[in-house]
């Protein structure tokens, strides 16, 4: 048999009601404690502000000329496609894994993962 839970004092609200924690009720508890949770960390907007300058300094190395040139292509770069992926920081920061894109190509080496790897777009990871 269970012991029935009884009524308290909300520390807030001062109505009597089933405390939810930290002695309030669980519309209080609710309207005090709930933070918004970051949707980017510290740390990883300090890694997008590096990123985004080695960026840009990328594809202004290469002129914004999009170097696989498939199908639809636009030839203009506006994107860097990660070669070796952005598992770690060495590969997402490092320039010698981006490859120039425009959006079209970009997309077409994503969806395409064996073409890209056959066409030297893409480098698996664990081969070194």
């Amino acid at each position: 048999m269970m012991i029935p839970r009884k009524k308290k004092i909300c520390k807030s609200c001062e109505t009597e009601k089933y405390l939810f924690g930290k002695g309030l009720c669980k519309p209080c508890y609710l309207r005090l404690n709930n933070k918004p949770i970051n949707k980017i960390s510290q740390k990883h907007k300090e890694l997008l502000s590096e990123y985004t300058v080695i960026r840009k300094e990328f594809l202004e190395s290469c002129n914004y000329i999009c170097k696989p040139n498939l199908e639809n292509c636009t030839r203009k770069a506006t994107e860097v496609h990660h070669m070796k992926g952005k598992v770690s920081k060495e590969l997402f920061l490092n320039p010698k894994y981006f490859l120039p894109t425009c959006s079209s190509c970009h997309k077409y080496i994503e969806e395409h993962p064996e073409f890209a790897y056959e066409n030297g777009f893409s480098i698996k990871r664990n081969i070194k």
